[in-house]
């Protein structure tokens, strides 16, 4: 779906949407929910404007959901009989030795619902760790993701002079939480929630010289201030209640694995002239 104006006119628009749903291929045999669901909505749209002759202004922003399913995944544990094997005898731990075995429907086994006991630790937050706090909450096992981007330009042509004034202004976020079977085992066991969090303020300006002569100049600067949080290997763990345990490699206590406010700025410029000769300075 889109729609626009004549873009030669003072004022233009776009916009245009985008909707997907793929249901899974997979069934699971453990509670017969369905592996590889994917479904995502974005809208998007634009404007251009030109008050006055020389001033250009464009602003664009989009929003988008991603909401996915447990994934179409299988998982053979080496260290069952079934599957693995003593590959040498000096061996120190079982490994799949030559071929994987055959794709069968009870392999197919991954948990789809989500137990109460997870509900209540990664989604209700009953533990109140620190990075479920502002997070998303899935409804079920599955990869929320929520993300919008907005930009604006400026650039004007000084009358009588020649000089020009740019001017990009962005600023964005992404939420994401995915809520997953950690163990992949069909018995409900470790669980884990993956929240992300990641915003980005942005600011670029530049005055340019430009009069069809023999010499080019541009000067100006940027801002960035970003915010984030990212997971990946299971960020947030739980298991049944009772059950004693220790986080598997890649948990870490609190839940939270790069988290970071970083600030960068930057000043440059450029001196060319007709003769090829160009100094750039960056800093």
């Amino acid at each position: 779906l889109r729609s626009s104006t004549d873009p030669s006119a003072h004022m233009a628009f776009g916009l245009s949407g985008r909707y997907y749903d793929k249901r899974g291929h997979y069934v699971s045999v453990t509670d017969g929910g369905r592996l590889g669901n994917e479904q995502t909505k974005s809208i998007a749209g634009q404007l251009y404007a030109t008050p006055v002759e020389g001033l250009e202004l464009r602003f664009r922003a989009n929003y988008f959901e991603d909401n996915d399913g447990p994934p179409a995944s299988v998982f053979f544990p080496a260290r069952l009989p079934e599957f693995g094997r003593l590959c040498t005898p000096t061996a120190p731990r079982p490994c799949i030795c030559g071929a994987l075995p055959d794709l069968q429907d009870r392999y197919i086994n991954l948990n789809t619902v989500m137990p109460d006991f997870v509900r209540n630790a990664l989604v209700n937050n009953s533990g109140n760790r620190g990075a479920l706090v502002n997070t998303l909450k899935p409804d079920d096992q599955e990869l929320l993701r929520e993300s919008w981007r907005m930009s604006f330009s400026l650039d004007w042509e000084i009358p009588n002079t020649a000089l020009t004034l740019s001017s990009i202004t962005g600023l964005s976020q992404e939420k994401a939480n995915w809520i997953r079977d950690f163990d992949q085992f069909s018995t409900p066991f470790w669980w884990s929630a993956d929240p992300q969090y990641h915003r980005v303020f942005s600011q670029e300006a530049r005055i340019s010289y430009d009069n069809d002569g023999a010499f080019r100049a541009l000067v100006g600067g940027n801002y960035i201030r970003q915010r984030f949080l990212n997971n990946g290997t299971g960020g947030v763990s739980t298991v049944p209640p009772g059950v004693p345990s220790t986080p598997p490699a890649g948990f870490i206590s609190g839940g939270v694995q790069a988290y970071d406010r970083p600030i960068t700025t930057g000043v440059f410029g450029q001196v060319s002239s007709w003769a090829g000769a160009v100094l750039t300075v960056v800093g």
